[in-house]
């Protein structure tokens, strides 16, 4: 039986964050063209067993995942849902899987141990930039955001309440390879 200390934390998935921004992969994908996101995460989840004989624990584990969730934060991870029947609980619903889904979302779980990071493409004069490339989004979120630097609060801002135009979305990978280059000699990379 797997017990609660070996179920991950969502201090567990922040590090996982970190180490993918440790290791600069974050930062060279954009270079290598390599698709990172959304990034799947490592997840060691409570058994049959332990459902059975600790579901409060199990239920503890569950609610501080979601609570530190993309659904509930506004930025971070997003937990994918699994029914299971167990034969003394019944029909449950827990976490299968667990994904980051964009650049500017593994940089906000970032940003808790490392205030000055800054997302590279997510900007005005990135958006601007590439007007012809954008899309619509298909579900806009448009809870608050937290962490934002001054500059990235007033572009969500005006991207949530459509100022720019309605459910405006620019997907990275279409950013052009010449205007990244650009940014990185910026920054001195």
């Amino acid at each position: 039986m797997a017990d609660a200390t070996s179920w991950t934390t969502p201090s567990d998935l922040r590090k996982q964050v970190l180490r993918v921004w440790e290791r600069g992969k974050i930062l060279s994908a954009g270079i290598t063209g390599e698709t990172l996101f959304p990034l799947k995460l490592l997840m060691h989840r409570p058994d049959a067993q332990a459902m059975g004989h600790s579901f409060e624990a199990v239920r503890r584990w569950i609610r501080e995942l979601e609570e530190n969730s993309r659904s509930c934060k506004g930025f971070g991870y997003e937990i994918e849902w699994a029914d299971i029947n167990h034969r003394q609980l019944g029909r449950n619903r827990i976490p299968s899987r667990v994904t980051v889904p964009t650049e500017a979302d593994a940089l906000r779980r970032v940003r808790g141990g490392f205030p000055n990071a800054r997302s590279l493409l997510m900007n005005r004069e990135t958006l601007m930039a590439h007007r012809p490339l954008w899309v619509q989004e298909l579900a806009p979120y448009r809870a608050a955001l937290s962490r934002l630097e001054p500059d990235e609060q007033a572009l969500f801002d005006d991207l949530v309440s459509d100022r720019l135009g309605e459910n405006v979305r620019l997907e990275q990978e279409r950013i052009s390879y010449a205007f990244l280059e650009k940014q990185l000699k910026i920054i001195g990379f």
